[in-house]
């Protein structure tokens, strides 16, 4: 009984938090679509831990120098960081 009961709720909860999930991307997407830019780049470490983190900390830096060398505009809409600045997600709008 008490198996059945938790299944229930388990599938209830994977519900809500897919549905939670689907409203957020749908938010930062609309938020993304009114600022009028042509590009959007996102970086995410992925699998990999410390180095993945790293590595993306240093294609977001790669990306805003050559940017600012070719004086083409971004913006950075979003960045998540640890504590030692190593990029976990972020959004560039250029």
């Amino acid at each position: 009984m008490m198996d059945a009961i938790k299944n229930i709720e388990v599938k209830e909860s994977e519900s809500r938090l897919e549905r939670v999930t689907d409203d957020i991307i749908a938010q930062l997407y609309e938020y993304l679509d009114n600022t009028k830019c042509p590009c959007y780049l996102e970086l995410r470490p992925g699998t990999g831990g410390e180095d993945a983190m790293k590595f993306c900390s240093i294609l977001m830096t790669m990306y805003c120098s050559y940017m600012t060398n070719r004086n083409f505009p971004y913006k950075i809409v979003h960045i998540q960081e640890d504590g030692s600045k190593r990029v976990r997600v972020s959004f560039c709008c250029m």
